[in-house]
């Protein structure tokens, strides 16, 4: 539980807590901040308390918010303006980054969808999306009831067709 003092109101002591974190590396320069919602659980205020704390951090030009993706820390080379990219778009790749490095050999299955979405601090329905575009792309195949499965773990060419089915579940 948060420990509140009463020397600044709470919004400030929460951009504070963020304002610390991005200087600490948790959230770098061009990466986005936490949904609102886990900002929520994580500092047990109000949606309205935590979004001022977010709108003290636009107005000081640390953090920008981007329409349907959240708040992002500005980049230090601001030139090129937010990412186009969504968040389910950025997990996906961020997922088929580590299939690629072997972090999740051919064959094995992935971590369940309230375990990613856990750990990439983003809702169930944004988890299903970015697993959904890893599935599109051939990376990942469903087995209902099981789980998701790897398929393919480099880069699609035309040489290599599509990738191989997986086997059926005994």
């Amino acid at each position: 539980m948060q420990e509140w003092t009463r020397a600044h109101p709470p919004y400030r002591q929460i951009a504070d807590r963020l304002l610390s974190d991005i200087a600490q590396g948790v959230h770098l320069p061009g990466s986005y901040l936490p949904s609102e919602t886990a900002l929520i659980a994580r500092f047990q205020r109000s949606r309205r308390t935590v979004r001022r704390a977010l709108e003290t951090m636009a107005d000081l030009e640390i953090v920008v918010a981007v329409q349907s993706k959240g708040w992002m820390v500005r980049p230090l080379d601001d030139h090129q303006g937010p990412t186009l990219l969504h968040r389910y778009q950025e997990i996906a790749e961020d997922l088929s980054r580590r299939i690629a490095a072997g972090r999740y050999p051919l064959g094995s299955f992935l971590p369940g969808e309230l375990e990613l979405a856990q750990a990439y601090q983003c809702s169930r329905p944004t988890m299903r999306k970015a697993l959904r575009l890893l599935q599109e792309q051939g990376h990942i195949t469903c087995l209902k009831g099981i789980g998701r499965r790897i398929v393919h773990t480099g880069p699609q060419t035309a040489a290599q067709g599509s990738p191989p089915a997986a086997p059926s579940p005994r």
